[in-house]
């Protein structure tokens, strides 16, 4: 993936501010994003020590879900929500991709794979992320 265009997602980020989602769990706990995200971070090894995330607004991904843009380890997270029980983190997570490795530059490349999307596809739903302005950090 270009560094050009995680630039421009950092650059929109630093013009942002943090909105907070919060879901209630089937016992009524409050679960936020962030706790939910934390708990996610924690259970990565390959996780940094400070990892930041832009969520998309849903446009990208309209069925319940978001677009997570998580860029110390280069991918995008499809998570869905609102949680029904934010001690699972894992169950929540639906899809990984990596933009290093399952991103091509054209529809062509990608040759009825389930798991490939092109570089335009990582672009709009980057810039989705970046305009929704609901990014935090997490230190693990």
């Amino acid at each position: 993936m270009k560094s050009s265009l995680i630039v421009l997602i950092v650059l929109f980020a630093l013009d942002s501010f943090a909105v907070s989602l919060v879901s209630f769990d089937p016992t009524g706990n409050i679960c936020s994003f962030e706790k939910f995200m934390s708990l996610y971070v924690r259970s990565q090894t390959k996780a940094s020590k400070i990892n930041s995330f832009l969520v998309s607004d849903g446009t990208a991904h309209p069925e319940g879900a978001f677009w997570v843009y998580w860029p110390q380890n280069r991918e995008l997270i499809l998570v869905s929500w609102p949680a029904n029980d934010c001690r699972s983190p894992n169950l929540l997570v639906r899809k990984h991709l990596s933009l290093m490795s399952d991103v091509v530059k054209t529809e062509s490349e990608i040759k009825g794979s389930t798991f490939l999307v092109t570089e335009d596809w990582v672009k709009n739903v980057l810039y989705d992320a970046a305009k929704s302005k609901f990014h935090f950090s997490i230190t693990k």
